[in-house]
This record gives structure tokens, C-alpha cells and sequence, in this order.
């Protein structure tokens, strides 16, 4: 239903406090008339909202008229109730770029003072509020604004608007209306999506006597977060019992008793796609009692051994996902070691990372799978190189006997002359409009090289991002010549620096076959 609301600004700007023209003149002539007025008037302000109190899920129609000073606004009232996991706004229709302000409790007299905004170039504004990334979200009353903030109205044909008319509804997702039960030993079938703001909420139900129980996205092509709580279904973030957001598109939740045996009763489980990309997000979600790898994890996958090509540099490029970030690798030997960069595989601090989640494209079209585990076991900081090695699937278990990895051939970078093509491999954080890095090629020339007290670096004008740290740069037989490392990047200029394999160290090199 909507609810046409059209915009009045006789009571002046708000923000500034400003009173309308004209009325000191006519204050000795008003005041018996405003005695009267609020003695009529209190009692139906008791009864009635100053602003329309928008209601989930309906539509409401309004108008933004042209305003003195400090921009136009048409100010709304809405309620969050303690149940809410995801409120969403919406600006669905405007002609115009307008923008949203949120504030709890009170209205705002500047729009500092607002808790919650969006104010992107994008005319169709939303502002999403999930609980699970606030720590600070009370329930209650809110004031919203909707705001066109610029000095004059918007033109066209050389004419000023003479209103805005736009259309907004608000949603508000309960997580106690979309729970439902998860069973252990029952995995579950579920799809995110904009209809259900990209989250499910479960409930967990453990019985007495349990040492441990464990939660996993078994198989999702997004990037799937875990949230799990014991009081209520959906709390502010530091009300959460354990999160599981890392990098990884495919998370688990492990819980042991401190005591021997965890707390029995009901647990609240969140699940949730963050980054709400455009396409629906199919996720394979289990529970299991125990430890154990998931009875029902997927079974690891043979990867073909092709020959040279493209085939092969696919599978062999490999992404890398830790605690600290995400990068990309080198499979150099069959028995799955993995050349990188040492940056890849370090904290903030420069610590080694413990755990490292290995990820192969199966498919050019489609998400890495997050298949294997793996660690460090050489590093040379002074070269940005370190050397990987794959312990097991990514549920820990042990792999296959026989169980082979498609391997890089080496080439020899310092043969290369100034011009030479070349062609870079890896997972930039901008190489897919989804939540997740997909493989990546680009192509360029040998830019040029510089001889530094670590050794010799060379430059290509191919184009890397985030995430291609430990990729690989080939020549056209598909020939590994070494690793992108960094870019030094100037106004809309770019040069890709990489590290030769020629600086592999030689006490390496025996470990590949």
C-alpha cells in the first residue's frame, strides 16, 4: 500500500533553527491565539507522530520541495524491534541523487549527528543494518532523513525541478520469524538472496553430555560467514558466543567444552553473505556432534594433470587464504609445494600464519575451491619468496595415496629482452563483480629491470591488483619467469614489479619434482 506524503517547509530549515520570515512582527497580535492552539493541539500531538512512521514493508510515496538554505529533507519516523537481524531502506524511484540519514532516539540537527548513512552517487540509495557488524544498535525509535543535500535543484532542459518525487520502503528481516531448526547430521540445502538480505538464521539444539559439536558451509560459491550465539537469535556483534569471517568463502564453527562437556540446550546460528553481491548465493550447510571432519564433506576432487596451455596455468595457479589475507600461488611440484611470496604468508607483524587454505579453479567460469590445507615450510623475507606445502584436504584429512598436483615449468626470466610478452596469472580481489576473487589473466610486455641489494627485479606494464601477490608471470610457451610482487602506481599509470625465479634459493630447488 502506498502513502503519498508530500513535503512542507513553512516552519523553516530545521538544521538551522531559523525562524520563518516575518513572524516578529506579528508576535503580540498571536500570542492569545497560540495559548488556544496548544491547549487544543497537545492532545491530538499526544495521539499523532509529528513525522509518518513508516511501516515494514509498505511503500511510502514522497515529495522534496526546494528549501531556504541548508538543502531539502523529508524526515520519517521508524521502530526496530529487538528481533531484527537486518533492517533495510530503500530509495526505489527518484529522478534525483538523494541520500539517507539515520539517528536513534532523536532528530538531528545537523547531519553529523546521524548514527547510520548512505550517501553514495547512486540515485536509488539503500542503507542495509546488520546487527551481526554493529556494536553498537539499539532498538527503538529512529528518525530518518531523506536528504537532498546539494544548493540547487537539479535541472533539465535548462530548467530547475520544481519538486523531487521519489518512492522508499523499509524492511525489517526478524530473526525469530526466519529461524529454523538445524539438525546435526542433517545437512541443509539454502539459498541467500536479496529477498531474505542475503542471511538464515538456525536454530542449534545440543544435547547433554556433548564434548563438542562443529558447524561448516560444506560448499558455497560465495563468500558465507558464520555467527553463533546462546541468549538470542540475533545480538549486536560483541554478544556473539564466536564468529567465523575470515577470509574464507567456507567457514567453520568448532566448539569443545571447557570442562569436558560444552552447555547443553538451544544455540542461534547466523549465516550470512556480507558483501550481498547481485546473483543469488547457494550455500550446503551441516552440524555435526564431535570433532571429526563432517561426515558429509564433499569428496576431494582428482584434478586433471594436463599438458602446457592455458588448461594447465589454471590449475596450477592456485589461490592462498589465511588468517591475514588472501594471495595467490605456484604449484611447482606433484606432491603439492607451493611457490609464493613471503608477504602472502605473514601477519601485520611478520609472523609465519599457522594455517593456510588452499583453493584451485576447477573451472575458468566459476569460484575457487577451497580444497586443501597447508604450511609453511621455507621462506627467504630478503627475496619475498616462500615455499608452501599441501598437509591435507581442508576438512584435515590426509590425501589420497597417489595423489597428484598439476606443476608450472620453470623458464629462464633472465633470457627475456625489453619488449617480450608476457602474461600474469592470479586471484585480484577485483577480478570478479561477486564476493569472491576468480582466476585471472592478463597480458603485457617486459617494461624494463633494476638490479637492488637483494637481486634482480624486474617491471611489466601488465595489469595486477590485490590478491595477485604470489601469482605467476609466464612467457608464451607457459613457462613460470617469477612472481607479481607489487605495483607503483601514478595518477592512472601502473608498473607491475615481479621477482625472477632466477632468486628461487638453490637449496629449493631439490624439493621440486
Amino acid at each position: 500500500m502506498t502513502n503519498p506524503i508530500q513535503t512542507c517547509f513553512t516552519g523553516g530549515c530545521r538544521r538551522c533553527r531559523r525562524s520563518r520570515p516575518g513572524c516578529g512582527d506579528y508576535k503580540s497580535r498571536l500570542v492569545f491565539m497560540l495559548i488556544i492552539t496548544i491547549t487544543v493541539a497537545l492532545p491530538l500531538a499526544a495521539k499523532a507522530p509529528r513525522y509518518p512512521v513508516l511501516v515494514p514493508g509498505e511503500t511510502v510515496q514522497g515529495i522534496i520541495l526546494p528549501a531556504n538554505e541548508r538543502g531539502s529533507y523529508r524526515t520519517y519516523l521508524l521502530d526496530v524491534p529487538s528481533t531484527a537481524s537486518l533492517i533495510r531502506i530503500r530509495i526505489t524511484e527518484a529522478n534525483a541523487d538523494l541520500d539517507l540519514y539515520l539517528r536513534h532516539g532523536q532528530e538531528m540537527d545537523d547531519y553529523d549527528q546521524a548514527d547510520f548513512f548512505s550517501e553514495s552517487d547512486a540515485w536509488l540509495e539503500e542503507l542495509h543494518l546488520y546487527k551481526v557488524y554493529e556494536t553498537w544498535f539499539p532498538t527503538g525509535r529512529y528518525y530518518l532523513d531523506v536528504a537532498y543535500i546539494w544548493d540547487e535543484m537539479p535541472r533539465e532542459d535548462g530548467k530547475s525541478f520544481s519538486s523531487i518525487p521519489f518512492s522508499i520502503v523499509y524492511e525489517v528481516f526478524d530473526a525469530d520469524e526466519l529461524a529454523r531448526p538445524l539438525v546435526p547430521g542433517e545437512p541443509i540445502d539454502l539459498e541467500l538472496n536479496r529477498d531474505n538480505g542475503y542471511l538464515s538464521h538456525f536454530t542449534l539444539d545440543i544435547p547433554r553430555r556433548t564434548e563438542a559439536f562443529r558447524i561448516d558451509v560444506l560448499d558455497t560459491p560465495g563468500d558465507v560467514d558464520l555467527f553463533l550465539s546462546r541468549k538470542v537469535p540475533a545480538p549486536v556483534r560483541d554478544d556473539y558466543l564466536v564468529i567465523a569471517d575470515t577470509f574464507l568463502g567456507r567457514e567453520t564453527i568448532q566448539m569443545t567444552g571447557e570442562n569436558r562437556f560444552i552447555d547443553a540446550g538451544r544455540y542461534y546460528l547466523t549465516v550470512l553473505e556480507a558483501t550481498s553481491p547481485e546473483l543469488p548465493v547457494p550455500v550446503r550447510l551441516s552440524a555435526e556432534l564431535g570433532t571429526d571432519p563432517p561426515f558429509s564433506a564433499p569428496v576431494l576432487p582428482e584434478i586433471p594433470i594436463p599438458g602446457d596451455g592455458p588448461e594447465a596455468v589454471r590449475l596450477a595457479t592456485v589461490q592462498l587464504v589465511n588468517s591475514a589475507g588472501i594471495g595467490s600461488g605456484c604449484l611447482v611440484s606433484s606432491d603439492g609445494l607451493i611457490l609464493t611470496n613471503h608477504h602472502v604468508v605473514v601477519d601485520d607483524g611478520g609472523k609465519e600464519v599457522p594455517e593456510i587454505f588452499v583453493a584451485i579453479s576447477l573451472d575458468s567460469y566459476e569460484a575457487p575451491k577451497e580444497l586443501f590445507t597447508a604450511e609453511v615450510i621455507r621462506s627467504s623475507p630478503e627475496n619475498d619468496l616462500a615455499l608452501v606445502r599441501i598437509t591435507g584436504d581442508k576438512w584435515g584429512r590426509p590425501l589420497p595415496a597417489g595423489y597428484e598436483f598439476p606443476v608450472w615449468r620453470l623458464g629462464d626470466p633472465e633470457a627475456l629482452n625489453i619488449g617480450d610478452p608476457l602474461l600474469l596469472t592470479g586471484y585480484p580481489w577485483m577480478g570478479s563483480g561477486l564476493s569472491r576473487s576468480y582466476i585471472t589473466l592478463t597480458r603485457g610486455i617486459l617494461s624494463g629491470g633494476e638490479l637492488t641489494p637483494s637481486g634482480l627485479i624486474l617491471k611489466t606494464d601488465a595489469v595486477i591488483a590485490g590478491g595477485s601477490s604470489g601469482g605467476a608471470v609466464s612467457d608464451g610457451r607457459w613457462r613460470l619467469l617469477g612472481l607479481p610482487t607489487f605495483v607503483v602506481s601514478q595518477d592512472a599509470a601502473q608498473l607491475t614489479y615481479f621477482v625472477p625465479v632466477s632468486r628461487i634459493p638453490r637449496d629449493w630447488r631439490h624439493l621440486f619434482r
